[in-house]
């Protein structure tokens, strides 16, 4: 290649060398960027981590103490405690603090951590010197701790050293049978093993078993029931720690002393417990003082076959124990914590703002604690008021926060104790309803006076309980002007020890038939019967499809063409009608007086499937009441419904899909309807307060609820009334008398006070059991009709709604009477009448 071609090539070469500045500074300037980036986010990240280390270390130099908190009581409406919380709290300590062994221990490592480097190069005897010395400061701690302990408990101290050298006598004895054994056992396996016992094998055998036991390694109790006070005052001593100085050193001031005991060596002064291992647990007990009471009854009240003479050598008055009182209003308290409490405790928070705010505390830098957070050993509600209210009844803990570096830096935040509640409820009211319908008085007993005579052709009644068998039912008594409940009685009930022994599932026949667990007077289903008939003609006269002034015949039988179906009681039993017995046809009160049935048919009828359903409503069937006390049922109206995506399962009756003909039978009460005692009682207080709905409440805390009106005229509600005053009071109401042996005597006998009320029979479906729950076993063990009866009771107006109901019992008037009788005398007694 010529001189000029490779001059000519060289010219067409890039010209890198100049370019390559510039791209070289652009990529120094980005890696320094970057650099710059990277070394100020590692700056940022070493300060958030020495951030959070630091708060880390503060958290672990803050040792926190938490105060157990009372539970709040629950009160009856006249202060009487009906659940509280027993102070209990006892005191422990580690075994080797009880039997001295702490002092000795900690007396070696002090001695030799003061010492420093020339321990090494101390004797035996000088060391064993040192270290006696110590523990003559380590003893003389753990005196003044006893001392300390027995001042803030408000305990002789004497009383605490012989508590202290029975547990050490305890734990030595066992701990001796224990070496022994393992002595024994270990030389016995030797020998079957051909081993030679001689002093050397006996010596390491000896070695081997001389060892700890587990109570040597566990704490003791000392002191095993201090009230809150006391309790407190010790609590304010758990965690606290003070300076030991080594023999011979008055103060930290003087550890510099030229002192063979007292040299200046890392170690020298030491921070332990004021008293070491201390801990106070809540061991207290939720009691509940008036579950058994005694009550008096006056039997000159009772019906005249359960009656004795009322002189001087048999008085009239004779005491009935009650057991179980309240048990299914206030439920009960578990100890053990479950997965779903913490959760529905931070709902509560969550839903009660002003709540949290009083339980969230800190605790530590940025750490904030639920003070009523559970822990494994608290007490939670696990049944009725016990349970509903759990989260007002909770009390918060107090903690004591010590910096474990310093003395005299803590805080004490006091406890916080949980809400007292006051019921509706009257405690005394409530034994004396529950003493009345015990097997013991003899009201709530299968009696022979109770039941009519079986006619020649009348088939033997299959299920139908034998005489003198114990029955089953329930009774509300409900103010009319608050809707508070003033007595809510289930029978049989039961005992928190006959619930925690097991005791109740024995006989599971007799348990099928009882059922104690269940809150008959708010979770049982019953046909209301009769009844409902002061709710029929009281809104069908409103709703226009009965003139106050018109008069239904009855005609015995409603369908012209057979006698044998929807007949009235009379021409049932007597083959005559109510026409023909007073005389003329009946006007609504008459037919509420004699319980008409063919009144109500019609009513039934004119009302129409629509109208009849809605009358329910009106009355809060189809509706629970939220009490908080358990399961409720709602009652129902109409027939289930088939559930389109379950075949073979039914859905809720909500009064849809009523025919006429079942229209017909709920004028009367039967047919598909089905509510409780309570519905019943607050259905006749809404008819007292002329259609005002006030919702049943059982906390005195909880407001007065308006819930709205139902349309009913003045008129209609009078005429009504009167029906049901007649009922009671004419000779010729259902609810008037009693006849036994030929003779006619009244159910009520209160005087001076004015009764309005309601008899009710309603036919009930048989009770059926099987032991192995097929069908191919099932035996009949009740049968029959439930018996009724609502009473308004007053002086001059309707103050009180009662309503009793006693299962497979049969006449109304004959069972459940007598027992309403006695509830007017327990409001007498009580003072809610004045007779």
């Amino acid at each position: 290649m010529d001189r000029q071609a490779h001059t000519t090539l060289l010219s067409q070469r890039p010209a890198t060398r100049g370019s390559s500045i510039p791209r070289l500074a652009l990529i120094l300037g980005i890696f320094l960027v970057l650099s710059l980036v990277l070394a100020t986010q590692a700056s940022r990240l070493a300060i958030l981590h020495a951030d959070a280390a630091r708060e880390d270390t503060e958290a672990r130099l803050l040792q926190n103490t938490f105060i157990p908190a009372a539970r709040g009581s629950i009160l009856d409406r006249k202060g009487r405690i009906l659940a509280m919380d027993r102070p209990g709290y006892r005191v422990d300590l580690p075994y080797d603090v009880i039997s001295g062994e702490w002092a000795k221990a900690r007396a070696a490592s002090h001695a030799r951590s003061s010492t420093g480097h020339a321990w090494a190069a101390m004797s035996k005897e000088q060391r064993a010197e040192r270290v006696l010395a110590f523990e003559a400061v380590y003893n003389a701690h753990l005196a003044h701790a006893w001392d300390l302990l027995a001042e803030r408990a408000g305990v002789d101290r004497s009383t605490l050293d012989q508590a202290r050298d029975s547990i050490v006598r305890q734990v030595e004895s066992r701990r001796a049978t224990l070496v022994d054994f393992w002595r024994i056992r270990e030389f016995a396996a030797l020998r079957d093993q051909g081993v030679e016992i001689t002093d050397e094998v006996r010596e390491q055998v000896e070695k081997r078993t001389d060892k700890e036991i587990a109570e040597q390694r566990s704490n003791h109790t000392v002191i095993r029931a201090l009230d809150d006070d006391a309790a407190f005052a010790c609590l304010l001593l758990v965690g606290e720690r003070v300076e030991v100085l080594p023999p011979g050193v008055e103060s930290r001031a003087d550890s510099t002393a030229d002192d063979s005991l007292a040299a200046a060596e890392p170690g020298t002064t030491q921070f332990v417990e004021t008293i070491p291992g201390l801990t106070v647990t809540n061991a207290g007990e939720r009691e509940y003082p008036m579950e058994s009471v005694d009550i008096e009854l006056d039997r000159s009240t009772f019906p005249s076959p359960l009656r004795t003479a009322t002189s001087d050598a048999t008085p009239s008055l004779f005491t009935v124990h009650v057991d179980g009182l309240l048990c299914h209003v206030l439920g009960k308290v578990r100890s053990k914590v479950y997965a779903e409490d913490a959760p529905a405790r931070r709902a509560y928070l969550d839903a009660h703002p002003d709540v949290k705010d009083r339980a969230l505390a800190e605790i530590g830098r940025g750490r904030t604690f639920d003070l009523g957070q559970y822990f494994d050993d608290d007490r939670v509600g696990d049944a009725g008021i016990e349970s509903s209210r759990e989260h007002e009844l909770r009390g918060l803990r107090g903690v004591k926060s010590v910096r474990v570096d310093a003395t005299d830096d803590s805080s004490i935040r006091k406890p916080t104790r949980g809400r007292d509640l006051h019921l509706t409820i009257d405690a005394m009211l409530q034994a004396r309803v529950q003493a009345a319908m015990t097997p013991e008085a003899g009201l709530a007993v299968v009696q022979s006076w109770q039941r009519k005579e079986p006619k020649p052709d009348e088939k033997v009644l299959i299920g139908e309980l034998p005489l003198g068998t114990p029955l089953c039912g329930a009774a509300v008594v409900l103010d009319v002007d608050t809707a508070e409940i003033l007595a809510m009685v289930s029978t049989p009930t039961y005992t928190r020890e006959q619930l925690e022994s097991g005791e109740l599932s024995t006989n599971s026949r007799d348990l099928a038939l009882r059922t104690p667990l269940v809150n008959r007077a708010i979770a049982s289903a019953y046909q209301p019967g009769s009844i409902v008939k002061a709710l029929i003609l009281s809104e069908s006269e409103s709703r226009g499809v009965m003139g106050v002034d018109e008069r239904i015949a009855c005609t015995g039988h409603f369908l012209p063409n057979d006698p044998d179906s929807l007949r009235c009681w009379i021409y049932k039993e007597y083959k005559q009608t109510h026409s023909d017995f007073l005389g003329h046809d009946l006007a609504g009160d008459e037919a509420i007086m004699v319980s008409c049935n063919i009144v109500f048919f019609e009513l039934g009828k004119r009302l129409g499937p629509s109208s009849v359903r809605d009358v329910f409503r009106d009355f809060h069937v189809g509706t629970a009441f939220n009490l908080g006390i358990g399961l409720e049922y709602p009652g129902e109206l109409g027939p289930p419904r088939p559930d389109p995506t379950q075949p073979g399962r039914f859905l809720y009756a909500d009064g849809e899909g009523i025919s006429m003909g079942q229209a017909i039978q709920m004028g009367i009460g039967q047919g598909p309807v089905a509510w409780t005692p309570l519905h019943a009682a607050n259905a006749y207080a809404t008819l007292a307060r002329f259609g005002a709905r006030v919702e049943p409440r059982i906390v005195e805390e909880d407001p007065i609820t308006d819930a709205g009106r139902v349309n009913l005229n003045q008129s209609a509600v009078e005429q009504t009334l009167h029906g049901l005053w007649l009922s009671v009071n004419d000779s010729d109401g259902t609810g008037n008398h009693l006849t036994i042996n030929g003779s006619r005597e009244p159910i009520f006998n209160a005087k001076g006070v004015k009764i309005w009320g309601k008899t009710g029979t309603a036919t009930a479906s048989p009770l059926k059991f099987s032991p192995d729950g097929t069908s191919t076993n099932e035996e009949t063990i009740a049968a029959g009709d439930h018996s009724w009866f609502v009473i308004l009771v007053g002086r001059d107006r309707p103050r009180y709604a009662i309503a009793v109901v006693c299962d497979y019992a049969g006449s109304g008037g004959k069972v459940s009477g007598p027992i309403a009788n006695q509830i007017v005398h327990a409001l007498i007694a009580e003072g809610y009448l004045e007779p």
